[in-house]
């Protein structure tokens, strides 16, 4: 994937004062894409820079907001609602291009959440390491192209993963990345992650651009 040149970042205030992101934009983007992620999770910082730059290279935009962790991690409401908030400041932003969503552990299953309640929102979604336990009842209504990663460390999330994608109607795959745990933070696996987010992205994003 080539590097995109003149990628400017700008900091962004998002709804309410304490939502703040880092906006960056490509010259003549084939998409936008969301990411989310939480102040307090361990490497998030480094992981999703090197996630922006793979899109950056696809010829993405891409939104980075830090969020807080809900006090309990069984109520997706306000995080889907963070996203969905997100979504549609993309959308406001890059009139007549598709906008995806990417999310990891908590942040993934609100995300397939959001999609789920919000049809249209984006048009594409990839998630690492979700939860697919805490949406199960909703799956069945995500319309997004969705790209599920896991690593194969875990046996239980693993077939969790299986599980989410038999229920799963939209354009699927999952996608097992070897010697991979929870967190990915084995050497290379998070650009691994990055590398299959930016093709799926490609793929259902940019694809009628590319014509």
């Amino acid at each position: 994937m080539a590097a995109v040149k003149d990628v400017g970042a700008q900091a962004v205030h998002i709804g309410r004062p304490d939502w703040s992101g880092e906006y960056e934009c490509v010259a003549h983007p084939l998409g936008a894409v969301a990411l989310p992620q939480f102040d307090a999770t361990p490497g998030a910082g480094p992981s999703m820079r090197q996630l922006s730059d793979v899109l950056h290279g696809c010829g993405f935009a891409t939104l980075v907001v830090d969020l807080q962790p809900p006090e309990d991690e069984g109520d997706l409401t306000r995080l889907s609602q963070h996203l969905v908030d997100m979504l549609g400041w993309l959308h406001d932003r890059h009139a007549g291009v598709d906008v995806g969503l990417f999310g990891a552990r908590l942040l993934a299953s609100a995300a397939l959440q959001a999609v789920a309640q919000r049809p249209g929102i984006a048009a594409a979604v990839v998630t690492r390491s979700a939860s697919p336990a805490l949406v199960s009842a909703q799956l069945s209504r995500v319309q997004a192209a969705t790209l599920l990663i896991v690593g194969d460390d875990d046996a239980a999330l693993l077939q969790s993963h299986r599980a989410a994608l038999r229920v799963l109607t939209c354009s699927k795959r999952l996608e097992v990345v070897p010697g991979a745990g929870l967190w990915f933070d084995e050497l290379g696996a998070r650009e691994t992650v990055a590398h299959l987010a930016g093709a799926w992205f490609m793929r259902h994003l940019a694809a009628g651009r590319l014509q």
